[in-house]
């Protein structure tokens, strides 16, 4: 199977056709970079201001370490890259680079609903549901043209949080699960809706092109 039709779950179209939606898929995903990076910084810092008391801080600060770091090297892709056109000279190996790096760090988002989850503390475990919640509703609408990052992200932060909650027990942890599974699926029909709107947009152009081929 190609590595396109994978990322893109059956995307339809020629081999120039997909290195075409590859391309815009590479372009979205580095003028977003700036904007995760702050994002990733302000709302860890956020997340570790509100449960500092509550949990070893070695771990919080190795923690915050990772997401920092990887901030830091989204600023730096994002500042090689501002203003450039450029076409990655491998563009299969550049689109594997960003599934793996954005799952990476979607799983340790995932990681501290398990090793910081505040347990009995129902307004901190709100916090970090809206924290995930919210990176989720982000990616899944920022990259809703890279089906394969999105559907990864989802799978390592909002379900690790739902499962967290169900080994909590309670009823309002019972219902707090329910709603996050509700909210991923949801997340996954409309970011699978935005790929597909995505997807004809670009193949109009694509589609025209090969009838005026044809009928020069």
């Amino acid at each position: 199977m190609r590595f396109d039709r994978l990322l893109n779950w059956g995307l339809e179209g020629d081999a120039d056709f997909a290195r075409e939606i590859g391309l815009r898929q590479v372009q979205v995903f580095r003028s977003q970079l700036l904007s995760n990076a702050v994002a990733n910084v302000a709302l860890s810092a956020l997340v570790a201001l509100a449960i500092y008391q509550e949990t070893n801080l070695g771990l919080l600060l190795g923690w915050l370490a990772l997401i920092w770091f990887g901030a830091a090297r989204s600023l730096q892709s994002w500042f090689r890259h501002r203003g450039s056109s450029r076409v990655p000279r491998d563009l299969e190996r550049t689109q594997t680079r960003i599934v793996l790096t954005t799952i990476a760090a979607g799983g340790i988002w995932g990681a501290a609903a398990w090793v910081f989850f505040p347990e009995g503390n129902l307004i901190l475990q709100v916090v970090f549901t809206f924290v995930i919640g919210g990176m989720a509703a982000g990616v899944s609408g920022g990259l809703a043209s890279m089906p394969l990052v999105w559907v990864g992200w989802i799978v390592a932060t909002v379900i690790p949080m739902s499962f967290r909650f169900v080994l909590e027990g309670s009823q309002a942890s019972l219902v707090m699960a329910a709603m996050l599974v509700t909210y991923a699926v949801v997340l996954f029909a409309f970011s699978r809706n935005a790929f597909r709107a995505f997807q004809t947009k670009r193949s109009g152009p694509a589609n025209r092109g090969q009838r005026d081929a044809r009928s020069g």
